[in-house]
């Protein structure tokens, strides 16, 4: 049998050159070849937790929103009336970040009061979303967060005295439509201030509209501690539009550092899935080829080729994957591969 390339004719015979000994042998070197290992096995979800808590300001309590974030396990903490100024140094409005954590802000301008600051792990992935309207009935602060596979879009919210009117209602309706255009999920979170007529409910309009946006608010309770022991109110919410199976863990904690309570929640995001694999290749730069050419040319399938063709490719990669064996090992590596 013979293999007929164009005009030409490929036969095992006994003359035979250096070039197409080298031609041979680096056919053989070309490729890389991918030998998968087993799927690692870690977890398809990774959990985050997200709190939101009022501070009546930030300015000096450094300390302890950092016990907050370590004492509660926390990811993300978004804390309402920071009462930062922009003329603050990063000294002060920056330190509330612990070690291993960074902050972004919203600041009022030209006022004191209100604000809003995001302190979240270095090791998610944030950004601000720039695409969506601003509105002078709330304060707010969007963020994407991103961690495996998922994205959350999460808007973290003040709305400060006095009682809500409809022009809150509509610009927070138009907020959430804009934002339910983003790829991902949604999170609401922070100090709407819209209590109902209990300590355990919020306004029925802020309800409705909750509803009509297909969102779900975890509630446990008032939120806010008053001075002479009474129930307060329901003012701080999570607010969100995943599934139910998504969002779990949720509690409040009264944190000793205003007269708010720390909301929290976990969120399983689904993560990448790493398998290992092992990537096998020749170092070529390495290579003797004057060594080489010595070794092939005393190999049987130049000595004593076989003329049966099928015969004869495996006794050519027998013996050229031996010499290169010998003089270009192949070294392995194993590398994550999403």
């Amino acid at each position: 049998m013979y293999a007929h390339v164009g005009r030409r004719i490929f036969e095992p015979n006994r003359d035979y050159s250096r070039k197409t000994i080298l031609v041979a042998a680096i056919l053989l070197l070309g490729g890389i070849e991918p030998n998968p290992g087993p799927a690692d096995s870690r977890s398809a979800y990774s959990t985050i937790r997200i709190g939101s808590l009022n501070v009546r300001s930030a300015v000096h309590k450094a300390p302890l929103i950092h016990d907050v974030i370590r004492d509660r396990s926390l990811d993300v903490l978004v804390t309402i009336e920071t009462w930062f100024k922009a003329d603050m140094p990063p000294a002060i409005t920056d330190s509330i970040a612990p070690s291993g954590f960074r902050v972004k802000h919203f600041m009022r301008d030209g006022r004191g009061g209100g604000g809003i600051s995001v302190i979240y792990g270095s090791n998610l992935h944030v950004s601000n979303i720039s695409n969506i309207s601003s509105f002078t009935t709330f304060e707010s602060l969007g963020l994407k967060i991103i961690s495996g596979t998922s994205v959350w879009n999460v808007l973290s919210v003040y709305r400060p005295p006095p009682a809500p009117n409809r022009e809150f209602f509509d610009d927070l309706l138009d907020c959430i439509g804009e934002l339910q255009t983003l790829p991902g999920c949604l999170v609401l979170c922070g100090d709407f201030n819209c209590p109902g007529n209990s300590s355990e409910s919020i306004d029925v309009r802020l309800q409705e509209l909750f509803d009509q946006s297909i969102m779900t608010v975890c509630s446990s309770g008032p939120t806010r501690v008053t001075a002479d022991g009474s129930e307060g109110n329901l003012l701080d919410l999570i607010v969100h539009n995943a599934n139910d199976n998504v969002v779990n863990d949720f509690g409040t904690v009264d944190t000793g550092i205003a007269d708010h309570l720390l909301v929290a929640a976990s969120f399983n995001f689904p993560s990448i899935k790493v398998k290992a694999t092992t990537f096998t290749g020749r170092n070529l730069k390495k290579l003797d080829y004057d060594k080489l050419w010595n070794e092939l040319s005393s190999c049987s399938f130049v000595q004593s080729p076989s003329h049966d063709v099928d015969i004869f490719v495996q006794q050519l990669n027998d013996d050229v994957t031996s010499v290169l064996d010998r003089l270009a090992p192949i070294p392995k590596k194993n590398e994550a591969v999403k």
